[in-house]
């Protein structure tokens, strides 16, 4: 994949912004979204299941807005963007966040995701919890919990 600009420490550079699209509503097409959403790839189609869906949402609940724990420091939001779209289309997200500490020139630990609704957010928790970090040397896992404040 293409790489990303090193982190440099303009707050702007720590969010991330999209427009709106349409939502996943109907639980027929939950099932079936793996191989709808566009612009991710996945060297295996990860076929989720009832069980799979439920376990997700007993996790998360109805959280839309995901906190990734285990962020790599030396990582911005960029690289979070880029791990987020191995996994799931980049119309499944529309705010990405990771706060920034200037004093020590790295982000803290962790990021925000929203997604556009709960089935995209128990996809994403369902794809992403316990797989490594891209780049990480120290080959962390990410951890998903649902964000304190939504939306």
């Amino acid at each position: 994949g293409s790489r990303t600009k090193p982190c440099t420490g303009s707050v702007r550079k720590h969010v991330f912004f999209l427009p709106p699209h349409p939502a996943v509503h109907s639980a027929d097409q939950i099932g079936t979204a793996a191989a709808a959403m566009q612009g991710y790839q996945q060297e295996a189609q990860v076929i989720i299941s009832d069980v799979a869906m439920t376990k997700a949402s007993e996790k998360i609940g109805q959280a839309t807005t995901l906190m990734f724990c285990h962020f790599p420091r030396k990582h911005c939001v960029q690289d979070l963007v880029t791990a987020l779209e191995q996994h799931v289309s980049r119309s499944a997200f529309d705010f990405v966040y990771v706060p920034w500490d200037r004093n020590a020139n790295s982000n803290m630990g962790y990021g925000f995701v929203n997604f556009v609704d709960v089935p995209t957010a128990c996809m994403a928790y369902i794809r992403m919890e316990g797989v490594i970090w891209p780049r990480d040397t120290r080959q962390r896992q990410m951890n998903l919990a649902p964000a304190r404040v939504q939306g």
